[in-house]
């Protein structure tokens, strides 16, 4: 075998080492990415869950109007700051969530150009979307708008709040 074969053999073996190891990562991130998407999907219905039994003690603490005892305002007060907490809590998960979701897709995209098997899936999201044409509402990410109800159940518990001071007063 002479030198220039040994280089051939020798770049090919590295080249294939490098190919194993961007799968490897593209295998990985994509089973991350899946990881936090699921993980997304589950902290939206615990935080739907609370915020619904929150919503309840709200209707219970409001049965009776204005007549309603200083106790039950009281307890309204309580039922909003707890949503409000939660609310908030919720935010920050999700906008962390968010950016591992985010890193995972830049590595799967960052390995299959490396590959270079073909269009990747960030090529092929956006042939889609090309011959779709999606409007803007079917362009909002899900991690955005899921982000933004939190922020509305955030201004509803404010709104609680606000009115369970006032009735207090």
């Amino acid at each position: 075998m002479d030198g220039d074969q040994r280089t051939r053999t020798v770049l090919t073996m590295g080249e294939s080492q490098s190919d194993a190891r961007d799968e490897a990562q593209r295998a990985e991130s994509l089973d991350w990415w899946k990881h936090y998407d699921t993980l997304r999907q589950d902290k939206n219905k615990t935080f739907l869950a609370t915020n619904s039994f929150l919503v309840a003690a709200v209707g219970f603490s409001l049965k009776n109007g204005r007549t309603g005892t200083t106790s039950d305002f009281v307890l309204l007060l309580l039922v909003a700051i707890v949503g409000f907490l939660a609310s908030v809590l919720w935010f920050v998960l999700l906008s962390r969530n968010t950016l591992y979701i985010e890193f995972h897709r830049d590595r799967v995209a960052t390995a299959e150009r490396r590959l270079n098997e073909g269009p990747g899936l960030d090529a092929q999201w956006e042939d889609f979307k090309k011959t779709k044409k999606p409007s803007p509402w079917e362009n909002l990410s899900s991690n955005n708008v899921d982000r933004l109800l939190s922020l509305v159940i955030v201004a509803f518990w404010l709104a609680v709040g606000v009115v369970s001071i006032t009735l207090l007063a």
